[in-house]
């Protein structure tokens, strides 16, 4: 499952940089793909969708949407693992206890909700990590009004080597 858009456009990493993780993904191994995003994301997800390479939507069931949380969980259980922006499908995931890989948005606090971070099952990334420079001497208000700036900074490279690794343990 990936969880390609964030709650709002603060939350999510960028639509042309999610395509190249996803194209990523999809290069390491047989998958299938299912997007998560809700219904008024439409145009958003389309526009990821037509940013991935042709191999890669070969492997994509955008339309595979519950309709409801009920349907979501039903579908997650049936997922090996999620990657994408943090959100409630992450969170709902890990209650699944499905490993996790999450991508924090620069102004939110990655200390105060990278619940069950062992490194192995469950892993999350945030741009500090990366750069702490750009964020020395920014209030979290700067920061927050900065967001997509900082988002430019937070690369698919930076993501690359975490999420192979992910992808080695987890992909069956």
């Amino acid at each position: 499952m990936l969880s390609i858009i964030g709650s709002s456009l603060d939350k999510t990493y960028p639509l042309d940089y999610m395509s190249k993780l996803i194209d990523f993904i999809a290069a390491k191994g047989d998958v299938n793909l299912l997007f998560n995003y809700m219904p008024q994301q439409n145009e958003a997800a389309k526009i990821i969708y037509d940013g991935c390479t042709e191999a890669t939507k070969s492997k994509i069931y955008p339309t595979a949407l519950g309709k409801n949380i009920r349907e979501f969980i039903a579908i997650m259980d049936s997922c090996y693992l999620i990657i994408g922006n943090d959100g409630g499908a992450i969170n709902m995931a890990k209650a699944l206890e499905k490993p996790s890989f999450i991508v924090f948005s620069p102004w939110i606090d990655k200390k105060g909700w990278a619940t069950f971070e062992d490194g192995i099952n469950h892993i999350s990334l945030h741009l500090q990590e990366f750069k702490p420079n750009l964020f020395r001497g920014k209030s979290a208000k700067i920061i927050k009004k900065e967001t997509a700036e900082f988002y430019r900074e937070f690369t698919p490279e930076l993501i690359y080597p975490k999420l192979s690794t992910f992808l080695k343990t987890h992909l069956k």
